[in-house]
């Protein structure tokens, strides 16, 4: 017939399992509602069954004699003269397992069975999250620090895993989350509650990781979240560069103060692990570090007459080991030269072919000894009888028998001028030693002139 004998109604529940049926966090309420409007209802008898909590299982019966219920469960609804058309309950439905069966089955008065059956889940068992890592390979005094992938392996325990909340649930406060991969299932058929779904998550990106791990179940179950501590992935190596203040030397020597500065673009810098080897002649210090950006910087001031040479390496908090850099040999020179006369006397022989000559109460000197003593180079033209001496950037021409002279090309008065004597020319002194960058003394009681420079 067309009567709808049993209607079942089950609460809300939210949420449904993988089957599509309802699914729940807690306990259940089912209202049964049977009607047979023909001939009566004789008997009513339902069961809950439950595959995987067999605490759960259930059953019960409703008879009817003379319109009297053997259930006070049960509540009347219309009757005729001794027999019952409807009646119906409220069925508390509880337990935890998947695929639970409610069925109710109808017995009139004529013999005639009918019967109806709703699925439905229970599942009050929050997921359970654990976290390994296949590189557990720190850096062994900064122990935070990688400098290679890692790899967690998450597994979810879990029977209604909602794949969605699981690929939601890692997060990272600090940027990047990583790649998640599929989840594969291991599934318990004989207690769902200990299946499992396992994914891993890889971090390549370099970058400061403070992670947690929680997700829901498709019942609304919360796990417990699962932290496993602040982590940095740095694979790029730090590069080092070395500056000076004073590059004017030359072949080498240097006449001031020399600055290095060090300069190490690293973010997970370590002052600690930069090594400097080599120096030699004397102790150096770094200044305090600096930093500008990404940057970070230090000074090494060589401040003392001394040969050096140096080579910088470093190695940043991860392990990576940057390039070296090798400083060639240089030497600080701050002691001025100094040329000492003594006993000068009109045509005295000094040292053999240095014989210093006062003419017009001025004093001459051969050009070659006193310029190359002051770091100057001499050059002679035989056929034009021309004197070239030059340094860094300083030319001075000079005509024997000429009473001027020509300083990168300005001409100067000469008070007496360069005369040929033994092969050698002789100059007047001041005019070499003050274009040179010297100062000349003259001692009228020990009869000395000090050429400083």
């Amino acid at each position: 017939d067309a009567e709808n004998h049993i209607d079942i109604a089950l609460s809300e529940s939210g949420a449904k399992d993988s089957n599509g049926n309802p699914l729940y966090n807690k306990a259940a309420t089912a209202t049964i509602k049977v009607a047979d409007t023909y001939s009566g209802i004789k008997a009513v008898n339902w069961s809950v069954s439950a595959p995987h909590d067999s605490a759960a299982n259930s059953a019960g019966t409703l008879s009817i004699n003379d319109g009297v219920l053997s259930d006070g469960a049960w509540s009347k609804g219309s009757s005729e003269d001794n027999i019952v058309t409807s009646v119906s309950r409220s069925l508390t439905l509880d337990g935890n397992s998947d695929d639970m069966v409610l069925k109710v089955e109808l017995i009139d008065n004529a013999g005639n069975r009918s019967e109806k059956s709703v699925s439905f889940s229970i599942d009050k068992v929050k997921p359970t999250v654990s976290v390994s890592y296949s590189n557990d390979y720190a850096d062994p005094e900064f122990k935070d620090y990688f400098n290679n992938n890692r790899t967690a392996t998450v597994v979810v325990k879990e029977r209604n895993f909602d794949t969605n909340s699981a690929n939601a649930m890692i997060s990272n406060s600090l940027g990047n989350a990583g790649t998640v991969s599929q989840w594969k299932e291991t599934r318990d058929a004989q207690n769902p509650d200990n299946s499992t779904y396992t994914a891993t998550v890889t971090f390549e990106k370099d970058g400061r990781y403070l992670l947690s791990y929680s997700c829901n179940d498709r019942a609304g179950n919360t796990s417990d979240t699962v932290s496993t501590g602040e982590f940095i992935i740095d694979k790029i190596k730090p590069e080092v560069t070395v500056t000076f203040d004073n590059a004017t030397g030359k072949n080498g020597y240097y006449s001031n103060v020399r600055t290095a500065t060090i300069n190490v673009k690293e973010v997970n810098f370590e002052a600690s692990r930069l090594g400097i080897t080599g120096i030699n002649g004397q102790d150096y210090n770094l200044g305090g570090w600096t930093r500008r950006d990404d940057t970070y910087s230090s000074v090494i001031t060589f401040s003392k007459d001394g040969v050096f040479t140096f080579d910088v390496s470093v190695k940043d908090k991860a392990g990576n080991v940057g390039n070296s850099v090798h400083v060639p040999e240089f030497t600080i020179d701050l002691i001025k030269p100094e040329i000492d006369i003594q006993n000068v006397t009109d045509r005295s022989a000094n040292k053999g072919d240095v014989a210093p000559k006062i003419v017009n109460d001025r004093t001459m000197l051969p050009i070659r000894f006193i310029a190359e003593a002051l770091g100057a180079t001499v050059d002679w033209n035989g056929e034009k009888e021309l004197v070239t001496i030059s340094n860094e950037g300083l030319k001075i021409e000079i005509t024997i028998g000429k009473d001027v002279a020509f300083v990168n090309g300005k001409e100067v008065k000469l008070d007496s001028p360069a005369f040929i004597e033994n092969d050698r020319t002789y100059l007047t002194l001041r005019l070499i030693a003050e274009n040179l960058g010297a100062e000349v003394e003259w001692l009228e009681e020990t009869q000395q002139v000090i050429i400083t420079k």
